[in-house]
């Protein structure tokens, strides 16, 4: 995996020098099959359940509430993530500016950035049929028309399904920090969010059906206006076959604060972070059910209570139809708890726990996949340079 996110490094030497550039006409075939390698931002986008209304304690036959927790993050993802991917794939469907013949690079640019500071441009590279991922590209911003002092702000590696338009594997890396970084060193009204978000996906058919895999680590993401506190997370989402439905899953990790220590989940105000873990899972984009479990923070094992656990189930209209929710000791233990509904009201699919579904989580994700997608997040491309 090294090896293939070196390419951050490489803008230097396309946007450095043009030395043994060919001019068109390119390799047409090479070039159309080469534009497959950005994907479409469906690719890596997630689902949640539809919600509307505000955060709150939810009652039995209102808004449910981890649908309602979840969805402006997806949403917010979505957006950030989706636009960065359709700005990509409108300058590569562009007639290429260069095109290296030995090395198989395509490159397109530099553009003044009408949007900010510099100029833009792009590339694809076909690394070959036997490297780990087929092509690498980057978007980056650079000053002039050399592009000199280059920043990669998206660099990715994949391997697009040649019999499926949209389909195939890869790793991507969003670097907002880099990006505001170069505004900021040319004194110019830094844009876009904050921190990183790196991605690993796979889209393929499963039988019929479409079936995505997405894993993402998010490092300080957030917008730069918003008072809310950045994100720092890991993501794991997708969806499976059932009958004639998409079951979807989402699950997440990270830091935030759900619990002020006063053993009364009918108050909370702001504290310490406790460590989450939140796994949800619903048909299409409707009825379904979370788990979440918080750990840490202002959860105090010395006073008996070791986790907090929380599970919610919604119809398809995402009203909340069953609630439970306890304190633990490190044994599993009740310490105190209640429940509003019962688990058969969550209907004959997610009346049983989540564990019982047997669907996939974080825990699935390969650990050396996990350690090399985390560094990518926190370091970018500098976390893999020669």
């Amino acid at each position: 995996m090294k090896k293939m996110l070196l390419f951050g490094s490489l803008a230097v030497a396309l946007f450095g020098c043009g030395e043994d550039s060919t001019k068109p006409p390119f390799d047409i075939a090479g070039l159309t099959a080469a534009r497959t390698a950005v994907p479409a931002a469906d690719s890596v986008s997630a689902s949640s359940p539809g919600a509307t209304g505000t955060a709150g304690q939810p009652l039995l036959g209102e808004q449910a509430l981890y649908p309602m927790w979840t969805r402006p993050l997806v949403q917010g993802v979505n957006r950030t993530v989706g636009d960065m991917l359709r700005i990509l794939n409108f300058v590569v469907a562009l007639e290429p500016t260069r095109y290296n013949a030995e090395d198989k690079t395509w490159w397109w640019g530099p553009y003044p950035n009408e949007d900010g500071a510099g100029h833009i441009g792009a590339y694809i590279r076909d690394e070959g049929p036997d490297a780990d991922f087929r092509y690498a590209f980057a978007f980056v911003r650079g000053d002039g028309d050399g592009l000199t002092d280059p920043r990669v702000v998206m660099f990715g590696a994949t391997n697009p399904d040649a019999s499926t338009v949209g389909h195939g594997s890869g790793v991507m890396v969003w670097d907002f920090g880099a990006s505001r970084a170069f505004d900021v060193a040319r004194q110019a009204e830094p844009t876009g969010p904050t921190g990183r978000f790196a991605v690993l996906f796979n889209r393929s058919n499963d039988g019929e059906d479409e079936r995505r895999l997405v894993y993402a680590v998010f490092k300080n993401f957030g917008e730069a206006d918003s008072d809310a506190e950045p994100v720092n997370l890991e993501y794991f989402y997708g969806n499976v076959r059932t009958d004639d439905h998409k079951l979807r899953f989402i699950n997440y990790r990270g830091e935030f604060d759900v619990y002020d220590g006063d053993n009364d989940p009918e108050t909370q105000e702001p504290t310490q972070n406790e460590r989450n873990d939140v796994r949800m899972v619903f048909l299409d984009e409707g009825m379904g059910r979370a788990q979440a479990i918080a750990t840490g923070g202002d959860i105090n094992p010395e006073g008996g209570v070791s986790t907090l656990s929380v599970h919610e189930c919604w119809d398809d209209r995402i009203r909340e139809t069953y609630l439970a929710r306890a304190a633990l000791d490190a044994d599993d233990n009740p310490i105190w708890g209640n429940e509003e509904g019962e688990p058969d009201d969550c209907g004959p699919v997610f009346k049983r726990e989540l564990k019982e579904l047997a669907l996939p989580s974080l825990d699935d994700v390969d650990d050396k996949l996990r350690t090399a997608l985390d560094e990518l997040a926190t370091n970018g491309a500098a976390a893999f340079a020669p």
